[in-house]
């Protein structure tokens, strides 16, 4: 039986993905931060690891440089499963040699036994287990809530992953097991969904308490009990196949842990888009509550980012990538604007400040266009937020950030937009409505 050491800080998550190895014939050891699974690696030598990357006392790339440092531990396989948005930790993974990556919203427990399969056995069949440049292995994280790990378009509900004949890393499960985890998948998914509204009552309560904290060690602790639920919420939402819930989850996650390591970065802009997040969770799950199955995530999203500005656009630029979107930038809007019927694109940032025509007289013609009609457009600019937020509403854009951005709140705006407007071109929801309060920022707990 071959020994996997999987390392988490979520306690949930070892058990969900713990049980899921166990139940695929391995034997499991857990280590719940990378301090523990060092101590644990100096005892004994597993077969192979399972790391998540952000981790208290150790990051997971402190304990993978501690693995490939350790001749010992050198040839062990490392898998990473983590939700490392906006961060250069997949960077530094990638350089620290892992064997393959996943996003944990996107990686079922039964992918994750088959991966760790195919590399035990090339291993013991004395082949390579993986190019160790980190290239490949990374590329899975970067690539995003819309694919797997090899780049395949993300299966169906239910259903084995598609790809091409001969690979290493998933191979089609026979059709009992496929049954049994279908079925097994349904009462998971059922049990999410049924406790969909107390889950949101208690995520709401946890804001509150949050946003009416009296002192900064109190705001402190109810930061990280947010962040802790939220964290629980996207890996139970992965499970049960709402994928635009974890992929909400998942993002607004990560904008919650960097504020709990920066908390000098919370402003009121900041605490509205946590508030119209958290607002939106409920939106989605009660979407989910109501369809009969998982929705497939939806192919990648080209985004524009029209700024003059080549540092402000840099900065934008890097931030939607981060968070998986395709991206091309212009800094001319009179010379951008003919190009709009040459290409479809899902998600538009607009500096308001440019020469010749300034964003809002952009997003006025914009709208004349039949196929940018509710396309999603973020405004970036330095103007005053009530001035800029009324203009934005009229001239037709969905929101708004503030200058100089703080790149993970402008990923979860992103991320928000383009599944509401997901949502508004789905056919089987027709109650969603981006109304110009809500492009104010007036939500139920902001």
């Amino acid at each position: 039986m071959k020994r996997i050491l999987l390392v988490d800080d979520e306690p949930d998550l070892l058990q969900v993905y713990g049980e899921g190895l166990r139940l695929k014939g391995f034997e499991v050891e857990t280590a719940e931060d990378g301090l523990a699974a060092a101590k644990a690696l100096r005892k004994a030598k597993p077969d192979a690891i399972v790391l998540d990357l952000m981790m208290p006392k150790l990051t997971g790339v402190d304990v993978l440089k501690f693995i490939r440092g350790q001749a010992s531990l050198a040839d062990v396989p490392v898998v990473v499963l983590s939700n490392a948005y906006l961060t250069d930790l997949s960077r530094q993974a990638e350089a620290a040699e892992v064997d393959k990556a996943f996003m944990k919203c996107n990686c079922t427990p039964a992918m994750l036994a088959e991966t760790l399969d195919s590399l035990l056995n090339a291993q013991a069949a004395g082949g390579e287990v993986t190019q160790r440049s980190g290239t490949d292995a990374a590329e899975s994280v970067k690539k995003g809530p819309e694919t797997e790990a090899s780049g395949a378009p993300a299966s169906s509900p239910g259903s084995s992953p598609t790809l091409p004949e001969g690979d290493l890393f998933f191979r089609p499960s026979p059709p009992s097991q496929v049954r049994s985890e279908t079925q097994d998948l349904s009462k998971v998914r059922q049990d999410f969904l049924d406790r969909g509204p107390s889950t949101m009552s208690t995520l709401q309560s946890l804001l509150r308490a949050f946003h009416q904290a009296s002192d900064n060690a109190e705001r402190t602790l109810r930061l990280n009990s947010l962040y802790t639920k939220v964290h629980f919420l996207t890996v139970a939402a992965r499970m049960s196949e709402c994928h635009r819930f974890a992929q909400m989850a998942s993002v607004l996650e990560a904008l919650l842990l960097e504020l709990t390591a920066y908390p000098a970065r919370l402003s009121p802009s900041v605490l509205r888009t946590v508030g119209i997040a958290v607002d939106f969770l409920g939106t989605l799950l009660e979407h989910d509550r109501k369809a009969a199955s998982g929705f497939t995530p939806a192919a990648e999203i080209l985004a524009l980012v029209l700024d003059d500005d080549p540092v402000s656009r840099h900065v934008i630029v890097a931030a939607l990538r981060n968070a998986y979107f395709k991206t091309e930038d212009a800094a001319d809007p009179i010379a951008t604007l003919p190009l709009l019927s040459e290409k479809q694109y899902g998600l538009i940032t607009l500096d308001v400040e440019m020469p010749g025509m300034n964003g809002f007289e952009f997003c006025r013609r914009l709208r004349q266009l039949p196929a940018y009609r509710r396309t999603p457009v973020i405004f970036v600019t330095s103007h005053s937020e009530a001035e800029s937020r009324a203009e934005g509403a009229l001239s037709g854009g969905q929101d708004f950030i503030p200058k100089p951005i703080f790149p993970m709140e402008l990923a979860v705006k992103a991320v928000t937009q383009t599944l509401k407007f997901q949502l508004l071109a789905s056919s089987d929801y027709d109650r969603l409505v981006l109304s110009v309060g809500e492009v104010l920022g007036t939500s139920t707990t902001g």
